[in-house]
């Protein structure tokens, strides 16, 4: 009895509106267990980018990542106890100002940034970069990083030949969160980011079909 969806409606992982280019990938981490990282988590995603689905990071999560990496670095360079203010946020990432406080509102709603007023207020993490991934920012923007027509893909179910589908579509989640829960604003804004990440990147780079 679920209500069809548009046949022509595309699967949405984090967000619907228009990409952007990812931001520069800073210097491999050296990998102490010698393994190359993720690889089936690599091949699944890669073939989904590739091949099957469109990935969309909408501008809210582009614009959200940035602004708490600004902060991060920010927080860093000047001191943990010192505010940085919306509009050097702005400036510094070329942000539309009136939607970075909406989005720096909801980030503070998830806990994830407090703010302090007066002349020197502006906005700080809540907690130590360190434990702060790129997929709680998604979420507290976005939502889940992956569903099947605004539906969980724990909640999918299909008959017939497409009844193992949604194994795929919780293997492209769990591919998803390879990347995003494990890439910390620390790493983000230190330029070092996990050796599987990196990796990821570099076959992106080699490989043209995937782009």
């Amino acid at each position: 009895n679920r209500r069809p969806s548009p046949a022509n409606r595309p699967v949405s992982f984090v967000g619907s509106d228009g990409g952007f280019p990812p931001p520069a990938v800073g210097t491999r981490r050296q990998n102490e267990s010698g393994r190359r990282g993720r690889p089936a988590c690599r091949r699944v995603l890669g073939q989904v980018i590739g091949k099957t689905v469109p990935v969309r990071i909408s501008a809210r999560t582009d614009y959200g990542i940035r602004a708490v990496a600004h902060i991060a670095g920010q927080m860093a360079a000047n001191g943990a106890d010192l505010p940085v203010k919306a509009d050097d946020i702005a400036k510094a990432q070329d942000v539309p100002p009136k939607y970075l406080l909406d989005i720096l509102r909801d980030l503070r709603a998830a806990h994830l940034l407090r703010s302090q007023r007066g002349a020197d207020g502006g906005y700080l993490l809540a907690r130590p970069a360190t434990e702060m991934t790129l997929g709680d920012v998604i979420r507290a923007l976005d939502g889940p990083l992956a569903t099947v027509h605004d539906l969980s893909v724990s909640q999918m179910q299909y008959r017939g030949s497409a009844q193992t589908l949604p194994m795929v579509w919780k293997a492209m989640r769990t591919a998803l969160r390879s990347v995003f829960d494990e890439v910390s604003i620390a790493d983000l804004a230190g330029g070092d980011l996990p050796v599987h990440i990196v990796e990821m990147a570099d076959d992106y780079d080699a490989e043209p079909r995937l782009r």
